[in-house]
C-alpha cells in the first residue's frame, strides 16, 4: 500500500506535526472535540474563552443551568445539543471517577481507553481516537475524520466502498505506529489543498505518483 513512502512525501511538504506536539488534558480536548463538531477552530477558541471567563474549573461548567451553558457557547454551534452533551459528559465521568478527569486513560491500553471513551455520551471512533492521539500521543492510533476517509481511499489503501472503521483499520495495520499523528494530519492537509471532495489537484498534488486513482485516470 505504500504507505511509508506516502508518509515520507507527505512530511517533506507538510513536515511532521509530531515534533512540536505537547501532552494535553484528554478531558479538554473532549470537550474541545465536541464544541468543535461542524464548526471550526476560531468559532470553538471564543466558546472555550466565554466558558473561562465565568468558569474556574469543569465543577462550574457542570453546575451551570442548561441555557446558560448553551448561551456562553453558542459562537460554536449547535448550542443546545453540545450543552447537553458537555453536561452529560461531565456527568458521567464525575460518577465513574469521583472527580472531573480522565487522568484514568493512562493507566489503559488503547483498546480500553477506547471502549470506555465510547461509553460517554455522544463520544464516536473518530473524537474518542482524536482524544487518545492528540491529548495522551498514543501511537497506533488513526483517527478518520472525512478528509482521511476520502483521501485514503483514492489512495488505494482500502476500497472505495469501504467504511471509515474499514480505513482506520487497514491504516493501524500497514502504517507504522509511531508515525500515524504525523501521518493523519497531513493526510488532512492533502484533503483540504489538493484532493478535496469535488475535485482534485493531482498535478499539484506531492504523491501523485503513488496515487491509485492517479494512477487509473492516466491510464485510462
Amino acid at each position: 500500500m505504500q504507505i511509508t513512502s506516502i508518509d515520507n512525501a507527505l512530511a517533506e511538504v507538510f513536515g511532521r506535526y509530531s515534533t512540536r506536539w505537547q501532552p494535553a488534558d484528554p478531558l479538554q480536548k473532549l470537550i474541545e472535540r465536541i464544541l468543535g463538531q461542524r464548526t471550526t477552530h476560531a468559532h470553538v477558541e471564543r466558546a472555550l474563552l466565554n466558558l473561562s471567563s465565568r468558569c474556574r474549573g469543569w465543577s462550574d461548567v457542570a453546575a451551570l443551568p442548561h441555557d446558560v451553558l448553551a448561551d456562553l457557547i453558542r459562537p460554536a454551534g449547535l448550542a443546545q445539543p453540545k450543552a447537553a452533551r458537555i453536561h452529560g459528559v461531565l456527568e458521567r465521568i464525575l460518577q465513574d471517577h469521583g472527580e472531573y478527569s480522565l487522568a484514568c486513560l493512562g493507566r489503559m491500553d488503547n483498546r480500553a481507553a477506547t471502549r470506555y471513551l465510547l461509553t460517554l455520551p455522544g463520544v464516536g471512533e473518530h473524537t474518542a481516537a482524536l482524544v487518545l492521539m492528540f491529548a495522551l500521543g498514543r501511537p497506533g492510533i488513526m483517527p478518520v475524520d472525512t478528509h482521511v476517509h476520502r483521501v485514503a481511499r483514492r489512495l488505494g489503501w482500502a476500497p472505495p466502498d469501504a467504511t471509515a472503521r474499514a480505513v482506520q483499520q487497514a491504516v493501524e495495520v500497514a502504517a507504522p505506529a509511531a508515525n500515524l499523528m504525523d501521518l493523519h494530519v497531513n493526510l488532512v492537509r492533502l484533503g483540504e489543498r489538493e484532493c478535496g471532495p469535488g475535485s482534485t489537484d493531482c498535478l499539484n498534488c506531492p504523491v501523485t505518483e503513488l496515487c491509485a486513482a492517479s494512477l487509473r485516470r492516466l491510464w485510462r
